[in-house]
């Protein structure tokens, strides 16, 4: 499974952090994508000491612009 590598944005929530124990657990490469750093972190600190073999990142995501409020 090294080969393969999962972005999840939104890893710091409870989805995006069950998604990443469940695909880091046969050593998927996960990245944890978050607003938050501290959260991503705290995130990916977690990954590690639940699955063992887990290849973690952190990437911030910046807002560059607001989404359009009408189309």
């Amino acid at each position: 499974m090294d080969q393969f590598s999962v972005a999840i944005v939104g890893g710091t929530g409870n989805l995006g952090g069950a998604l990443a124990l469940r695909l880091g657990a046969p050593g998927v490469r996960i990245i944890i994508g978050s607003r938050d750093e501290a959260k991503a972190k705290n995130a990916v600190d977690t990954l590690k000491q639940n699955c063992a073999p887990a290849k973690c990142s952190v990437r911030p995501i910046k807002r560059r612009s607001k989404a359009p409020t009408s189309w």
